[in-house]
């Protein structure tokens, strides 16, 4: 899956020319190859309001990043001087190594503790998934409602659906239970094998 890249804010026409196409697919019922995340449906769905992110929504785009704020949430010990973190995150825009944001003011000199690990890890999630890319998913938005404003989809579908209605419903292959039912014919012969190997396969 993919979401949008918080350091490219140069090719804004194309987010929302993106967006403009992933609209003309649900209006026509056409499934396209996109891979997108659930929290980017909610995002969209969510237009005319304020979109809230979670934890769970973070999980989908960073599982590691997701893992080890729970970590921090469920530390029985001291948070402060265990984790060594402040109310910052690293700088997507910045080409500078090392370069971080804010996440509030002050925020380079506020530590996090177990008093406020809560707020620095709604903080984070809200950074992450709203502010960072909010210049390029508004555009993207603006390409999609600009075919289905007028429609009352996102009254009439959850986030999950939209997503359905956008990739599919294509679940993965199980190769293991394929194998179980498939006959292999021939695969010998073309590696230079007998022939009764491919016939032992095609038997069994």
């Amino acid at each position: 899956e993919v979401f949008f890249n918080a350091a490219c804010d140069w090719y804004l026409d194309e987010y929302e020319l993106a967006g403009l196409l992933v609209g003309l697919a649900v209006y026509n019922s056409v499934v396209l190859e996109v891979r997108l995340p659930v929290v980017a449906y909610k995002k969209l769905l969510a237009h005319t309001g304020e979109f809230e992110p979670s934890l769970s929504d973070l999980q989908e785009l960073d599982a590691d990043l997701a893992k080890g704020l729970r970590q921090l949430l469920a530390f029985d010990g001291d948070v402060e001087n265990t984790f060594c973190r402040t109310f910052e995150d690293d700088d997507p825009s910045s080409s500078l190594p090392g370069a971080t944001v804010e996440l509030m003011p002050n925020g380079a000199s506020t530590n996090v503790t177990s008093e406020n690990r809560e707020d620095y890890v709604n903080a984070l999630c809200d950074y992450r998934l709203k502010e960072a890319v909010r210049t390029q998913f508004d555009r993207f938005a603006k390409g999609f409602w600009r075919v289905l404003g007028q429609s009352s989809i996102e009254r009439v579908v959850e986030a999950e659906e939209l997503r359905v209605m956008v990739q599919g419903d294509e679940a993965p292959l199980d190769w293991a239970a394929l194998q179980d039912v498939c006959a292999y014919e021939g695969f010998g012969e073309i590696h230079g094998e007998e022939s009764d190997g491919a016939e032992d396969s095609s038997d069994s």
